[in-house]
């Protein structure tokens, strides 16, 4: 991106994951053990094409880290869902028909402990179609110490137009 705010934004992003990593690693450096954070910002994929002027087509999405185990984060996205009016939710290991509607949507499922890492979908009630609307997982541990970051971190990412999409 020309003209970019800083270093770091010069190129599209299609996960807000790393940044947050980046941060949480900041923030165990300054000294804090038990925290979350989150971020608002644009992504993109190849999978999204491009507009009329041939520039990446963009998505809103809501990123989340934790110190803390998958069930943090599970408990932090679902809670989240509810107050926006989702209450059925599904949980999807990251199976293979799971890891191919994740990498359809952009989302690199590599950095994720498999067992403790799940796709969301969200299900309106007008049908039976699941609509996947965010990803969540623990960060694998070799991922972790080449961050040196001790402990466990849980994260995910939601895609905030889709879900505006289903209300």
């Amino acid at each position: 991106i020309v003209n970019s705010i800083s270093p770091e934004l010069q190129c599209f992003r299609q996960s807000l994951v790393p940044s947050l990593l980046e941060k949480v690693r900041d923030n165990l450096k300054s000294g804090f053990k038990d925290f979350s954070l989150f971020e608002m910002n644009q992504v993109t994929n190849k999978s999204l094409g491009l507009d009329s002027d041939s520039v990446p087509i963009l998505k809103s999405h809501l990123g989340f880290a934790a110190t803390g185990d998958f069930y943090q984060a599970k408990s932090e996205l679902s809670t989240l869902l509810a107050e926006l009016g989702f209450k059925s939710l599904v949980f999807e290991n990251f199976d293979q028909g799971a890891i191919e509607v994740a990498e359809k949507a952009g989302i690199s499922t590599s950095a994720f402990e498999p067992l403790h890492s799940a796709v969301v979908s969200v299900n309106t009630g007008e049908n039976t179609n699941l609509t996947p609307v965010a990803y969540l997982g623990e960060v694998k541990t070799p991922i972790l110490s080449r961050l040196k970051i001790s402990g466990q971190i849980s994260v995910f990412e939601l895609d905030l137009e889709t879900l505006l999409n289903l209300q």
